[in-house]
């Protein structure tokens, strides 16, 4: 049996559109189960199966009592939201212990509208998801606990959820502190004090619910629940990790931690919608959300944030630290994040797959022009990234490809060998490449200004550790 709280944050889906389910029959007398989620009076309609594809469907392919059905179908009309009174929003903004609600409903706020209210920069900006992310102050405060990374998504123009991480093995110690048991415990004790700080702010709310959420090998959250005027704030203290306060609506609280399941014939189209191929030879990937990893060495469970939100799967890289065992500071293997994910991706219809091949720009066009960008290993040397710094800048200054080809190659001339360093371990994307400079573009996370930088292939695989993984489709 559900419990009281989890009934009312089940029903307040009732805040969206309600969706109603009909008994489709094509022309050749096979039914289907199916919701209509939009139409246009076009000659085709948008509909969702049971298992919860979605995908266009041609009005000529249905019978025609479901054509009439379908051209006199209307999209429901949202309930108007609740009106939250002055009283409400002081008491509320109270507990978050800023001036996040400007009004009764977040969610059809402007991202960067709520994002000013809190005063979190902005991290990332794409044709449609958003980030505002903050690494918190030490005197910084939210729900009376210091936080250390802040961050509000932005989906379609309007916020999609907002989450808190306090105390937690990537940031609450210093880089030159001993890892041993006094770290260890040290840590420990500042999750569990966040965790009882938190938990008696909330307490204003009411009692809360509890709901254990399992969505992969080492991806189980234990949450306490509390609910105000169709906005759900879910705790998580993690033993030994994290503590996490998110925000989020009715609709992803009824998910249970379950991602959404996109068709792969919708992200195909979507992804190489994404290719912007320049009058210089250079093809690259757009719109790849931007993660800032911070001080920690999160760079596999950032990267792979990254990409999943990219492939339109919702991502949060404390989790994924979590989920790869992520070591105190920072520091995860590839394949215990891939391994530790494996039940999540499944569950959106994706998996990671492991590719081989020398790194030309031959080799990874293939998947550049699928939209596929490509997890790298490598050792990230200082002598690496000055060489990807001065690349990138130098190329900028030639207009005309073929002049900058002719450089590139006369400074290939006299580059020193590069030379591996294991201590410079490192996770990127490869997001392009240029045929004829044989050049391939990365990305790393950490932050804008490295959304994008431009290396020569032969200097980029005297680092490359060879590990190379897509998601597929």
């Amino acid at each position: 049996m559900k419990s009281p709280l989890l009934l009312t944050i089940i029903t307040s889906i009732s805040l969206a559109p309600p969706l109603q389910a009909r008994t489709f029959t094509d022309t050749q007398g096979r039914t289907m189960e199916a919701e209509i989620v939009s139409y246009d009076s076009g000659d085709s309609v948008t509909i969702k199966r049971s298992d919860g594809l979605e995908f266009s469907l041609p009005l000529n392919k249905l019978s025609a009592a479901d054509q009439d059905y379908i051209r006199q179908w209307k999209t429901p009309e949202a309930p108007t939201a609740k009106i939250a009174t002055a009283n409400d929003l002081n008491r509320i903004n109270k507990i978050v212990g800023a001036e996040l609600f400007a009004d009764g409903n977040l969610w059809d706020d402007a991202p960067g509208d709520a994002a000013q209210r809190l005063g979190w920069p902005q991290e990332s900006q794409t044709a449609t998801q958003s980030s505002y992310r903050i690494y918190n102050k030490p005197n910084d405060r939210l729900f009376g606990a210091r936080p250390f990374s802040s961050v509000l998504y932005g989906k379609d123009g309007r916020v999609d959820m907002i989450s808190i991480i306090f105390a937690n093995k990537g940031d609450s110690i210093s880089k030159d502190t001993v890892i041993g048991k006094e770290a260890i415990k040290q840590i420990a004790d500042a999750i569990a004090r966040d965790g009882d700080t938190i938990s008696k702010q909330l307490a204003a709310l009411g009692e809360p619910e509890q709901l254990t959420t399992a969505t992969g090998r080492n991806l189980k959250e234990r949450l306490h629940i509390w609910e105000w005027s169709g906005h759900v704030f879910t705790l998580a203290v993690q033993d030994g990790e994290y503590v996490a306060l998110r925000i989020i609506p009715p609709e992803q609280a009824a998910n249970r931690g379950r991602p959404e399941r996109i068709a792969s014939s919708a992200l195909r189209e979507q992804a190489k919608a994404n290719l912007d191929k320049r009058t210089n030879g250079d093809v690259v990937i757009t719109n790849i959300p931007m993660v800032n990893q911070g001080p920690k060495g999160y760079c596999v469970p950032a990267t792979l944030e990254r990409v999943l939100r990219y492939m339109g799967v919702s991502a949060d890289m404390y989790l994924l630290a979590m989920a790869g065992q992520t070591e105190i500071g920072g520091g995860t293997r590839v394949s215990d994040l891939i391994n530790g994910t494996e039940g999540y991706l499944k569950s959106a219809g994706r998996e990671m797959e492991r590719k081989q091949f020398k790194l030309k720009a031959r080799s990874i066009a293939k998947y550049i022009d699928d939209g596929q960008p490509i997890l790298w290993t490598l050792y990230s040397t200082r002598e690496f990234n000055d060489l990807a710094n001065s690349n990138t800048q130098a190329r900028s200054q030639y207009d005309n490809a073929e002049a900058w080809k002719k450089a590139l190659k006369e400074k290939l001339r006299s580059a020193p060998e590069l030379i591996p360093n294991r201590e410079t371990a490192h996770i990127c994307m490869i997001i392009g490449y240029n045929s004829e400079t044989d050049e391939i573009a990365i990305s790393d996370s950490w932050g804008p200004q490295y959304a994008e930088r431009w290396v020569p292939a032969e200097q980029a695989e005297q680092v490359s550790q060879g590990g190379f993984w897509i998601v597929d489709f």
